[in-house]
């Protein structure tokens, strides 16, 4: 994939997604851990590593815990550090569930950090967020999100592309971007094929925040679970799924992918370019953008 920012072009490859920190290949993932910044040790019952994403592998189930407070916003590093924790399971065959979470209470993620959809770096981050998606939908296993709490912009688009979403009734979801002058591409790839093309369009374009309930009604998500009994009932769902066959998970998640996602992908590139050659360039992009990082209201152009 071949991303034009304000700095020129960006490739997988250019923006180190074929990498790991330190040089390490991707195909290492399934034997190698980081557990800080300049090392790796031997695969373990548990794995962890510190600092904004931390992983633990244990038997067939592998928990990534984002730690980014006080929103956990999404910026390239922080999400080539989930791919690179995604890595494992895509390697590894025997891993059955993959669960996707967020260590800091009352928000799963506010989305992507403004400060990264400049001119210059949104090329990177372009690249660094589809690569997480790509990965996404090839690992075998099943990839189930726990959201307790805010999960808006972005960090929804990551929600719906794992194959369960599990919420607790606290839990809010929305797209605020079209009121910063831009949309969310992937959202507008895969929401018609979640909820229909009537519902996407009314999310995306009004912007407001659903409540989990509505979020469920509108098939975002998968159950919605009250706050007290979360955690219990995600672990009941976990263990269900964890008794089952590896093979038999594997290939019935590549049945149905093969059924729905080869259209969500070729709909992806045509977003994509949509949002980068047609809006990014035009002022009310631009204006929005900046208008979030000065802390003010937009001034509209139109145009």
């Amino acid at each position: 994939m071949i991303v034009r920012g304000g700095e020129g072009e960006y490739t997988a490859e250019s923006s180190g997604a074929q990498l790991l920190k330190n040089g390490v290949p991707a195909c290492f993932a399934c034997t190698l851990v980081m557990i800080d910044n300049h090392s790796w040790q031997q695969e373990g019952e548990t794995m962890s590593h510190t600092g904004e994403v931390q992983t633990n592998c244990n038997g067939g189930r592998l928990t990534i815990t984002i730690s980014h407070p006080p929103n956990n916003l999404l910026n390239e590093p922080l999400i080539q550090s989930i791919s690179q924790a995604l890595e494992q399971a895509r390697c590894q065959d025997e891993i059955k569930l993959i669960r996707i979470r967020s260590g800091v209470p009352g928000v799963f993620s506010r989305g992507f950090d403004y400060e990264e959809r400049t001119e210059g770096k949104i090329g990177p981050l372009i690249v660094a967020f589809g690569h997480l998606l790509t990965i996404m939908n090839e690992v075998t296993g099943i990839v189930l999100c726990e959201v307790d709490g805010a999960c808006l912009g972005g960090s929804l688009e990551l929600a719906t592309f794992c194959d369960m979403v599990l919420t607790s009734d606290k839990s809010t979801f929305g797209h605020p971007e079209v009121h910063h002058g831009i949309f969310p591409p992937v959202a507008a790839a895969l929401y018609p094929h979640l909820m229909g093309r009537n519902r996407t369009i009314e999310l995306l374009a009004t912007g407001r925040e659903l409540s989990a309930a509505e979020a469920f009604e509108y098939g975002l998500v998968n159950r919605v679970i009250p706050r007290d009994m979360f955690s219990h009932e995600v672990e009941k769902v976990c263990d269900l799924i964890e008794s089952n066959s590896a093979l038999t998970l594997r290939l019935t998640k590549k049945a149905i992918e093969s059924a729905l996602y080869e259209k969500v992908l070729v709909a992806m590139r045509t977003t994509e370019n949509i949002y980068l050659n047609e809006l990014l360039p035009s002022h009310d992009a631009r204006e929005g953008i900046q208008a979030v990082l000065d802390g003010r209201s937009p001034r509209w152009k139109n145009s």
